[in-house]
């Protein structure tokens, strides 16, 4: 379908900015166009977003209450204006003028950056603080990470394994330093993804994180 052209869409795999971009759409209560594609036929119907469950990872939209030839075990296409943001979802229910479906695990968004992103290749194990800034945090709230590659919009970093408990996705931190360098104003991130890598005595969590605001070139530099 057009709406999927490489060419002009980027894959993310990112559901905090998935949400956050369906809460935007649910707080100024924009419209989204869902359709499905039904004997090569797109059948269309504008929604709004009603609601996001991102732990059971369910997406609730409010339909027209005379919705007709829509079919439940065939995709559904779901595109909201902001940025573009397309993704393709399958129903899990319906409850009269709600839709529930699954929160997608990838979906497409236009670029709107200047540049490409840019991965940095990092030559030094070095340190990076970050701390916890969620409300009503319970234990630990401050972790020494390693940071092992670094772009434009985001960081990867690795740490024990026993902080596994301690961190999941979509948690939010502030990095307060890497390496020597203490930030004079701390970035915003939040973990896109974590896992264990290794084995035995050698196993750490690997986590990316994306930043809230792009960093500068001139910060970048130093870890060429």
């Amino acid at each position: 379908m057009s709406e999927f052209e490489p060419d002009k869409m980027d894959w993310r795999e990112d559901p905090c900015e998935l949400s956050e971009a369906l809460s935007r759409t649910a707080s100024v209560g924009q419209e989204v166009l869902l359709w499905q594609v039904i004997e090569e036929k797109r059948v269309a119907v504008k929604a709004l977003v009603h609601f996001i469950l991102l732990e059971q990872e369910i997406v609730v939209l409010q339909m027209p209450k005379n919705l007709k030839g829509f079919k439940a075990n065939l995709d559904f296409y779901v595109k909201l204006k902001d940025r573009d943001t397309l993704f393709v979802t399958s129903m899990v229910k319906r409850q009269g003028d709600k839709l529930f479906l699954s929160f997608p695990k990838r979906y497409r968004i236009k670029e709107n950056r200047s540049s490409k992103r840019m991965a940095l290749a990092n030559k030094y194990n070095l340190k990076v603080v970050m701390r916890k800034i969620e409300d009503n945090v319970l234990g630990q709230t401050q972790f020494d990470f390693i940071l092992k590659d670094i772009s434009s919009i985001g960081i990867g970093v690795t740490i024990g394994v026993s902080k596994f408990d301690s961190l999941k996705s979509c948690t939010k931190l502030e990095i307060l330093s890497i390496g020597p360098q203490k930030l004079e104003k701390p970035l915003i991130a939040h973990i896109v993804n974590l896992g264990k890598q290794g084995e035995g005595g050698n196993q750490h969590l690997k986590i990316g994180l994306t930043l809230a605001e792009p960093l500068d070139l001139e910060f970048l530099k130093q870890f060429l």
